[in-house]
């Protein structure tokens, strides 16, 4: 079982090579495209001087540019910071500050709110955070493009060794009763154990997945590897909607779905009874809630259909 990130990458492009690995609406990329992608974005974060150990965040919406992000991040041996697009400077001043973060990849707008702006705020009030990266528009001068860190060569082959005992990301928690926490993964405590749940939830080339919870959370992340080693192909939502989720259902052939109690509910809702939507749905992976309303019992953690 591979516990190094560039190892799944690269088994990902030999063994399943133009297959498609992620569906990002008009986007479809190969298990090959998406390795190649990953080592450009790698060796233009090292041209801006990112290093193994630097911490990275990361904020943006479930899509390829999130999964690309992942895996560069892995490859160079930076900390990846994943942080939900629901914060905002308040929370994310804290949390830069305390993983002394280097650079960020945003999204440029959000629901109406600019994050890219708020990237620059707290460019100017974090000493260690130099580099902003932006998916979409730049405002900037100084921003720097997603899009165009993708052109050029790949990640060379002396960039440094990376070892499982590395640190890989840096995820906070909640922070119901105080400041969030922040929790270490190295490259052997976070891969090799979700590897192994792949093979408990059966995953294979023929399925096709969808995750309804942040990838910026750790129910989902790990899912991206975890596609890319099993050969699965991944669908990206950038935002929940029952029609949304029937769409790819029917579209996709979604086989696999990971989605929190309150989508499963909303879509319970959303759908007629009297009709018959079409699925290849095999296995849900649901969190536990004795309150969640789905017919008064506990939600067990991954249940077939």
């Amino acid at each position: 079982m591979p516990n190094m990130a560039e190892d799944i990458v690269e088994h990902a492009a030999v063994h399943y090579g133009k297959k498609i690995a992620i569906i990002d609406g008009e986007h479809a990329l190969s298990f090959v495209e998406v390795n190649e992608r990953s080592l450009r974005l790698a060796e233009r974060l090292r041209d801006l001087g990112v290093q193994k150990g630097d911490a990275v965040a990361v904020q943006l919406p479930n899509s390829w540019e999130f999964a690309v992000a992942h895996l560069a991040l892995a490859r160079l041996g930076a900390i990846m910071v994943p942080v939900n697009l629901v914060y905002r400077q308040k929370e994310l001043s804290f949390m830069f500050s305390f993983a002394h973060v280097k650079a960020v990849i945003s999204i440029d707008q959000w629901k109406g709110f600019d994050h890219a702006e708020m990237m620059e705020s707290l460019r100017q009030m974090i000493p260690t955070l130099q580099h902003v990266i932006v998916v979409g528009r730049r405002k900037q001068p100084d921003h720097y493009s997603f899009d165009a860190m993708l052109t050029g060569n790949g990640l060379s082959a002396d960039h440094g060794e990376v070892s499982p005992d590395d640190p890989m990301m840096m995820l906070f928690t909640s922070g119901t009763e105080s400041d969030p926490k922040a929790v270490i993964h190295t490259y052997e405590t976070f891969i090799p154990a979700h590897l192994h749940n792949g093979q408990e939830y059966g995953l294979t080339g023929d399925d096709v997945m969808l995750c309804l919870t942040p990838m910026s959370h750790m129910f989902s992340l790990p899912m991206i590897l975890m596609g890319l080693y099993s050969g699965a192909t991944q669908v990206m939502l950038s935002q929940f909607s029952v029609e949304r989720v029937l769409d790819a259902f029917s579209q996709h052939g979604v086989t696999f779905c990971v989605a929190a109690p309150a989508h499963l509910i909303d879509i319970l809702k959303g759908t007629d009874e009297t009709k018959v939507y079409p699925s290849k749905l095999r296995l849900v992976l649901t969190g536990g809630d004795k309150n969640s309303g789905l017919d008064g019992r506990i939600v067990p953690s991954a249940f077939p259909l």
